[in-house]
């Protein structure tokens, strides 16, 4: 059966992985191939924290090896679809391969692609080539249609209780049919 790539971050453990948790559990339950493209294994965390220069420099070999690992899998595996969570380090070059090799090419886009601190130049000049871009933004899903690309839609976020809320049983004198909290 045809498989899908991700390309994701554990850089930010434990928040990020569950995507890639969640494509693996469904990968097990379908019978779907799914691999995952670390971006933490290629650009450390303190890396993309740096701006300037010297960042930019010093992560100029992981960004290639990221890609060049990104391109391996993709031509190993022939996905059907690949996604990538934001893509900072991922080249425009490699993105208009993996299109050319036939792979939907999606991205779940985090950030605002418009703000520079945030995101790179790379990142926004790789815009167009993505078939669908989705975004948990709406107000910046009209730019990214005028940046090109051809399927922009509103996904928003999501959570996992076990990371995101733990789920108490209050104690009795806790419990009220109406509470005010805040200052």
């Amino acid at each position: 059966m045809p498989g899908v790539v991700l390309v994701d971050s554990s850089a930010y453990a434990p928040s990020t992985p569950l995507f890639a948790e969640a494509l693996r559990e469904h990968g097990r339950r379908s019978g779907t191939e799914v691999s995952v493209v670390d971006e933490a294994d290629y650009l450390p965390k303190v890396l993309a924290r740096i701006r300037g220069r010297i960042g930019r420099l010093a992560g100029v070999n992981q960004a290639r090896a990221l890609n060049a690992s990104l391109l391996r899998q993709v031509a190993s595996q022939r996905p059907q679809l690949v996604i990538v969570v934001k893509g900072n380090g991922i080249a425009p070059s490699t993105l208009k391969e993996i299109r050319e090799s036939g792979s939907f090419l999606a991205n779940f886009m985090t950030d605002d692609p418009f703000n520079r601190l945030a995101c790179s130049d790379e990142l926004r000049r790789g815009l167009p080539i993505y078939h669908a871009i989705f975004s948990p933004r709406r107000d910046v899903m009209n730019e990214i249609t005028e940046a090109g690309c051809e399927l922009v839609r509103y996904l928003p976020f999501a959570y996992h209780p076990t990371v995101h809320f733990e789920e108490l049983n209050p104690p009795e004198e806790w419990r009220a049919d109406v509470s005010f909290i805040g200052g």
